[in-house]
């Protein structure tokens, strides 16, 4: 079974960033969309902020075995 875990590296005004989420899907394309969520909600405030920033985000996929 594959769990896909939303990940986001973040760099502003020469400092970066690693954002791991706290939750993880089962699908990938939910995964999809929490990055896409997350990542237009930090560009929308760097903006406002007028911060420039680099982002960059993947869905990180892990293989659990079941226990037998």
């Amino acid at each position: 079974m594959n769990i896909f875990i939303p990940v986001l590296f973040i760099c502003a005004n020469l400092q970066c960033e690693f954002q791991q989420s706290n939750t993880y899907f089962f699908r990938v394309d939910e995964c999809v969309a929490a990055i896409d969520a997350q990542s237009n909600f930090i560009i929308t405030a760097a903006r406002v902020n007028g911060i420039e920033v680099n982002l960059r985000a993947t869905c990180v996929t892990v293989n659990i075995k079941p226990f037998i």
